[in-house]
């Protein structure tokens, strides 16, 4: 069973709580994406990177910009270029593309 969380945020830090507003994972991220395929973006610092259901590090913040997963793939930005991910980071597409969508 997959519980649905939703990212919320406490002054500056962003974590996920359930349907009932139970917290699940404590505010500790710079800024938070909704999930997708299991998987949600975080900003750390000034990286993106994904984060499972239990709050812990899956892909390590080292984008610029992350999006939601589809189809197993992620668009992320590094630098001022666009490529693609799998979802266990390992770059499918290497970044090349000035905008992607």
């Amino acid at each position: 069973m997959n519980i649905m969380l939703i990212p919320f945020r406490i002054d500056e830090l962003w974590g996920y709580q359930d349907a009932e507003d139970n917290v699940i994972i404590v505010p500790q991220f710079n800024y938070a994406h909704n999930f997708s395929e299991n998987l949600a973006s975080v900003k750390i610092g000034e990286k993106w990177g994904y984060i499972n259901s239990l709050g812990n590090v899956e892909i390590q913040p080292r984008y610029d910009s992350a999006g939601k997963f589809s189809d197993g793939v992620a668009r992320v930005k590094v630098g001022n270029k666009y490529g693609y991910i799998n979802s266990t980071g390992r770059m499918l597409i290497q970044p090349k593309f000035e905008w992607s969508g």
